[in-house]
């Protein structure tokens, strides 16, 4: 009796020990990986391209002159957008305001005194079109092209004097839809882009003050864009 039950305990304890060494082992895989963070295999979204949503601002220069005589005059904007989804957020639509007072200042001699005259045109738009990236916007550097409908806020003054004394001052004010075509380039920096816009602007400009003639202007502006979201 006492050699079957010396066999039993010897029996039941090799039975027991792989069980115990897997439990061992299976709590120590669960310690020492408690810590590990697991790899999603790649299905979470390319960290390489910015955010949809741009928001942005430029300053620069403002040149009439191919179209009117109105002189060179500063120009600054801000400017929103939202890059759509596909073709790699190449495509935005984004709408902007700027502003700008370009003007002309004139002297004419005559037999009776000098005349001296003064044109001040504040303009006021608002611009809403497609934004088109010749790259996807994760790569460096990019060229960008846009077009679409501008809607121009007019306001027009004129004053004036002969031999120091002054005229009656006269303003005008409209408002008139045109288009704009602008072409830049991009450089990824920080959380946006710098860019570089050359602006084509036209609407009619049909006031007195300053005859039948046109908003048209080339403008050049540096900007920063922010991608967001």
């Amino acid at each position: 009796m006492r050699a079957i039950a010396t066999s039993l305990v010897l029996g039941l304890s090799l039975w027991a020990l792989p069980a115990a060494g897997q439990q061992a082992a299976s709590a120590g895989f669960t310690a020492d990986t408690s810590g590990v963070s697991v790899d999603g295999g790649g299905s979470g979204p390319d960290e390489g391209i910015p955010g949809s949503l741009v928001v942005g601002g430029e300053l620069g220069g403002i040149f009439p002159q191919p179209f009117s005589e109105l002189g060179t005059h500063v120009v600054f904007g801000v400017e929103v957008g939202y890059r759509l989804p596909m073709w790699e957020q190449r495509l935005e639509i984004m709408f902007d305001a700027g502003y700008s007072p370009p003007g002309n200042s004139f002297e004419t001699r005559r037999a009776d005194g000098t005349y001296e005259g003064e044109i001040d045109q504040q303009e006021l738009h608002f611009s809403l079109g497609p934004r088109g990236r010749l790259n996807a916007p994760s790569e460096a550097w990019n060229l960008t092209g846009a077009l679409g409908g501008r809607l121009f806020l007019l306001r027009t003054t004129s004053s004036g004097s002969k031999g120091g004394q002054e005229f009656m001052e006269y303003t005008e004010q409209s408002t008139q839809f045109g288009f704009f075509v602008a072409l830049g380039g991009e450089y990824n920096l920080g959380p946006g882009a710098i860019f570089l816009d050359l602006d084509l602007g036209w609407a009619d400009l049909p006031h007195k003050i300053t005859g039948d003639t046109s908003t048209g202007n080339i403008a050049a502006t540096l900007g920063y864009r922010f991608f967001l979201l």
